[in-house]
C-alpha cells in the first residue's frame, strides 16, 4: 500500500483533479490511500471568516460556496455540498465554542468539502472511491486546538480501519478529533503530517507528496533561478531544509515516515513523469545539498556576567520560552551570553521581561537566517572555511552548528539574504552533481 497526498495546489482546478485521477489510476496495483487538502486559498478564507465572525460580524459564505460549486460544475458532477455550506453558515452565526476550537471547526470544512469532490470525480471515472474524514478512520489528537498533536494510540485504530476498506479512501488532511469528539486541526499546512501519520499506521511502501514543483530544490528559485531538484536526500537533510525555509514539505511529516523507514517522494502534479525528490534513510552523496533562508528573524541576546560557572542559567532562560510556548530555533552561547532566534513577537515581550531579571537583554531585528544543509558537513574539513570565505564583505551576526549536525546556520542583515544565498549556491552546488 502507498499513501498519496495532494495539496491545495493540486486540487484547485478541474484539470488538476483530472490529473489526480490519472495519477491514482496508474498506482491502483499498489492500493493507494489518498489524503487531500482544501482547495488552495480556501483555508485562509475560512480562517478570515472565523476571525471576522468571532469579532461579532456575520460574514458571507458566498465566496467559499462559489469556489466549490464552480469546480463541481466544471467537473460535470451531480454533487451537493449543501450540508457543509449550511454548517459553515450556522457556525458563523452561533459562535458558541471557545476561540481556537471555533476556528478549527470552521476551517475543517475546507478539507471536508474537497474530499467529497475528489471522491465523486474518481467515481464518475469508474474508480471505487469513497470520502472519509480522518477522525472516522481513527485519527485522534490531544485538545491543543489549532496545533494538535496526534496520539500514538491512533495508529492501531487507523491500521484496522484502513485494512477493512474495500475501496480507494479519499481522506481529509489537516483535521482530526480529540478524545471528546471535538474537531481539531494539526496546524496550518500540515496535511503532509496527516499523510505521514497514515503512512506510519499502515507501514506504507511509500509516501508520495504531490505538489506544484519538481521536488525539493537546492534553493528558492525566486532567489536562485538556476536552482535544481535534489534527486535524493536523507531524512535528516530533508528535515533541516524543511524546517529552515524549504516550503515544499512540512518538517513534521518526516518523523512518522522515518520511524518505519518509509521512503517519501515529492512529486509534481503538473509534471507527473518527473522523478522529483526521494527522501530515505541515507542519500548517496555527502556534502552540501541545499541553501535555505528565512527572513524577519529576531535574535534574543541575554548577557549576564553571573553566568560564569553558574548552574541552571541556560535552563532558566529556556524555561521562560517554554513557559510561554515559544520555540527557539538556533542557539549560540558563550561564557556570559546566550543567543537564540525567534520568528515573531508573539509572547516575546513577556519572555523578555522575565529573562531580563537574569541579564541584559538585547534584540537584533531585521535579520535573515541562512542554513547550509548536507549530510557529512560536520565531518568534512574546510566546509566552514568555504562557507564564510564567500562572505568577506558581509557581517555575520550569529553562528550555530551542533556537534552532530547536517547544517550550518548563521544570521546576516536581511538586505544581504539574496546575495548570500546566491554566493553559497555558486560555491557548493552549481558545479557539482546533486
Amino acid at each position: 500500500m502507498i499513501v498519496m497526498k495532494f495539496g491545495g495546489s493540486s486540487v484547485d482546478s478541474p484539470n488538476k483533479i483530472k490529473t489526480i485521477e490519472e495519477i491514482v489510476r496508474r498506482e491502483l496495483a499498489r492500493k493507494p490511500i489518498i489524503v487531500v487538502s482544501a482547495l488552495r486559498g480556501v483555508t485562509s478564507e475560512l480562517h478570515e471568516l472565523a476571525r471576522t465572525s468571532y469579532q461579532g460580524t456575520y460574514p458571507s459564505t458566498g465566496y467559499v460556496a462559489l469556489r466549490h460549486y464552480e469546480l463541481i460544475r466544471n467537473l460535470g458532477l451531480d454533487l451537493s455540498i449543501s450540508p457543509e455550506i449550511s454548517e459553515l453558515g450556522d457556525c458563523l452565526k452561533t459562535r458558541n465554542l471557545p476561540h481556537l476550537q471555533y476556528i478549527d471547526q470552521v476551517m475543517s470544512l475546507g478539507e471536508r468539502i474537497s474530499i467529497k469532490i475528489v471522491a465523486a470525480y474518481l467515481r464518475s471515472k469508474g474508480l471505487n472511491a469513497q470520502a472519509f474524514n480522518s477522525y472516522d478512520l481513527g485519527l485522534v489528537t490531544n485538545s491543543n486546538f489549532s496545533s494538535a498533536e496526534f496520539l500514538p494510540e491512533s495508529l492501531p485504530a487507523i491500521n484496522s480501519s484502513i485494512s477493512s476498506l474495500d475501496c480507494i479512501p479519499i481522506i481529509t488532511g489537516f483535521i482530526a478529533k480529540d478524545k471528546k469528539g471535538n474537531i481539531t486541526t494539526l496546524g496550518r499546512n500540515k496535511s503532509d503530517y496527516s499523510a505521514a501519520i497514515f503512512a506510519r499506521a499502515i507501514e506504507a511502501e511509500e509516501l508520495q507528496i504531490w505538489t506544484d514543483v519538481n521536488g525539493i530544490l537546492t534553493a528558492n528559485p525566486e532567489i536562485v533561478p538556476s536552482a535544481r531538484t535534489i534527486a535524493n536526500l536523507s531524512y535528516a537533510e530533508a528535515k533541516e531544509l524543511a524546517f529552515f525555509g524549504a516550503k515544499v514539505l512540512h518538517p513534521n511529516a518526516i518523523e512518522p515516515a522515518e520511524e518505519r523507514n518509509i521512503p517519501i517522494r515529492v512529486l509534481n502534479t503538473l509534471d507527473r513523469n518527473n522523478p522529483g525528490s526521494t527522501i530515505s534513510i541515507k542519500s548517496p552523496r555527502n556534502g552540501v545539498k541545499g541553501i535555505t533562508s528565512k527572513s524577519n528573524v529576531i535574535i534574543v541576546n541575554n548577557r549576564s556576567g553571573s553566568m560564569i560557572d553558574s548552574h541552571g542559567h541556560l535552563a532558566d532562560t529556556f524555561n521562560s520560552f517554554s513557559k510561554y510556548g515559544k520555540s527557539v530555533d538556533a542557539v549560540a552561547t558563550s561564557n556570559i551570553t546566550i543567543s537564540g532566534t525567534v520568528y515573531d513577537w508573539q509572547k516575546l515581550e513577556e519572555i523578555i521581561k522575565e529573562i531580563s531579571q537574569r541579564g541584559k537583554v538585547t534584540l537584533y531585528q531585521g535579520l535573515c537566517q541562512i542554513c547550509v544543509v548536507g549530510d557529512g558537513i560536520d565531518e568534512t574539513p574546510g566546509i566552514q572555511g568555504r562557507v564564510f570565505g564567500t562572505l568577506p564583505d558581509i557581517i555575520v551576526k550569529m553562528i550555530s552548528q551542533a556537534a552532530d549536525s547536517s547544517n550550518i546556520t548563521f544570521l546576516v542583515d536581511a538586505d544581504h539574504e539574496h546575495e548570500v544565498v546566491r554566493r553559497l549556491h555558486r560555491e557548493f552546488i552549481e558545479n557539482y552533481p546533486i
